[in-house]
């Protein structure tokens, strides 16, 4: 079992950066002392200018996240060195054991979720977690459908007030969602988008960046127009574009013969086929089965599927939405009154599935998404949200740089969260208070020479521009030289 450093020393609120052995600055002392030296008066030897300096000197030594004020004890590398070192394949006690250090920075659904994994750890030490969390999920899935079903009869109430077509489609809608949670067999149409988004989801836990992309650009492959849609002839280049990605040492040329050979229905089976070998080699069974299912699906053979709540507003959305290539009849229908009266429904229908409890804010609906997933992907989903990221302070879509004065330390879940949007709406929820505990520990990091002045107070410069809380820096001191 590969064994990984722990980093003891570690903070709560200010940092309190004594110890000498910083890759960042060198304190000078003329004799050894006992009490503590401000490192503002030390020399400073090389400040904080990267993204990868900022990263290890925010992870596991006290750190907090801007929005949230979790304690950010590792970082997206850790997880990458715990997955590839195999350890989240260990029995569920080694796992425990070595993770219990980190329970206290989970945020709390997953804390929750950690906590009875510890208690199954004790009665099936052996088990892997893929097992305990196949035990859990049966119970966790009753508890779920409880919450989940009132709302697939609310959903089937509203539909019953729109057209015969529309009402047909969604009550089908919601048989299938009862199925797809029952885990009951069922036949359903192919698709390639709802095939690429699934993947796309689960290459993030993958820890080799290489094979995750190599899979990406499989499914890609896809999406070429006349191999997804039927009514599209199957074209020269795109079968030279699907020879080439899967044999790139060969020069690929077409032929007439070859064209024939390769239809559609063939061409999306060997592209299937090549993206579950990579799966298989990158150890994701969740891709293997989703791979297996969409082979199902093109046989027009029964599958199982796993009810997903995006899943549920894509079908949705595609009986709802109006078409966009109706043009002006759809104008037309917007201004019927009946169809302003429809409009509201869909739009009830839509809040409705929003209301549905997520991975995200249920215990049950994470222990469900996951009841299938390796061990692998459970334990990403539960450690990743709380990893250590680099926030941009000013979005880079908003060309925001990588400027140390535009980085901040967040967990992951409140970076997506954020996205590129506003950050009040995080402090809204997380409290604006936050804002000035990070302050507070850019002036520490400042005054202990880990940052220049000039960029510690443009750390909050930026951060009291973009967030609009009024930032106090009168601890930020001036570096002075020592006597």
């Amino acid at each position: 079992m590969k064994v990984f450093p722990i980093t003891t020393n570690l903070f709560t609120y200010k940092p309190d950066f004594k110890r000498k052995s910083s890759p960042y600055i060198s304190d000078v002392f003329a004799e050894p002392v006992d009490t503590f030296v401000p490192s503002f008066q030390a020399k400073i030897k090389q400040p904080i200018k990267t993204l990868k300096e900022f990263r290890e000197h925010t992870t596991g030594t006290g750190h907090h996240c801007l929005y949230c004020h979790k304690e950010l004890k590792y970082g997206e590398k850790d997880i990458k060195d715990w997955t590839e070192g195999g350890l989240f394949s260990e029995p569920i006690k080694t796992i425990v054991q070595h993770f219990k250090q980190y329970k206290p920075s989970l945020h709390e659904k997953e804390k929750e979720v950690f906590s009875m994994i510890e208690e199954l750890s004790e009665m099936y030490p052996d088990a892997h977690l893929d097992t305990v969390i196949k035990i859990m999920s049966i119970l966790a899935n009753k508890d779920l459908y409880k919450v989940q079903k009132p709302i697939f009869d609310s959903i089937v109430d509203q539909a019953k007030l729109l057209p015969e077509k529309e009402k047909n489609a969604i009550e089908s809608i919601i048989e299938i969602s009862k199925k797809r949670i029952f885990h009951q067999p069922y036949i359903e149409e192919y698709s390639a988008l709802e095939l690429r988004y699934q993947i796309r989801r689960l290459t993030e836990a993958i820890p080799n960046d290489e094979q995750a992309k190599k899979i990406e650009k499989l499914t890609d492959l896809l999406m070429i127009q006349c191999i997804r849609k039927e009514k599209k002839d199957v074209t020269y280049d795109a079968v030279k574009k699907v020879l080439e990605t899967l044999y790139p040492d060969q020069e690929i040329t077409v032929t007439k013969a070859m064209k024939k050979e390769y239809t559609r229905e063939k061409l999306r089976f060997t592209i299937i086929d090549a993206i579950k070998r990579e799966a298989e080699a990158a150890k994701s069974g969740d891709i293997v089965q989703l791979c297996e299912s969409a082979k199902r699906q093109l046989n027009k053979e029964p599958i199982v599927r796993k009810f997903t709540n995006k899943g549920l507003k894509h079908d949705l959305a595609q009986v709802l939405e109006p078409a966009k290539d109706k043009g002006g009849q759809a104008q037309a229908l917007e201004n019927n009154k009946e169809n302003a009266k429809h409009k509201r429904i869909r739009t009830r229908i839509f809040y409705l599935a929003d209301s549905l409890p997520t991975s995200d804010s249920s215990i049950q609906a994470f222990i469900v998404k996951h009841d299938r997933s390796t061990s692998e992907k459970i334990a990403y989903d539960i450690f990743a949200p709380s990893s250590n990221t680099a926030e941009h302070l000013l979005p880079q879509s908003q060309n925001g740089t990588d400027d140390i004065t535009n980085i901040a330390a967040a967990c992951k879940r409140c970076n997506n969260d954020r996205q590129d949007g506003p950050m009040e709406k995080l402090f809204r929820r997380h409290g604006r208070e936050n804002a000035q505990l990070y302050a507070d520990e850019v002036i520490a990091d400042t005054n202990n020479g880990y940052y220049t002045y000039q960029d510690g107070l443009g750390i909050l410069e930026t951060l009291e521009q973009q967030s609009g809380i009024k930032i106090n820096r009168d601890g930020l001191k001036f570096p002075q030289p020592r006597k």
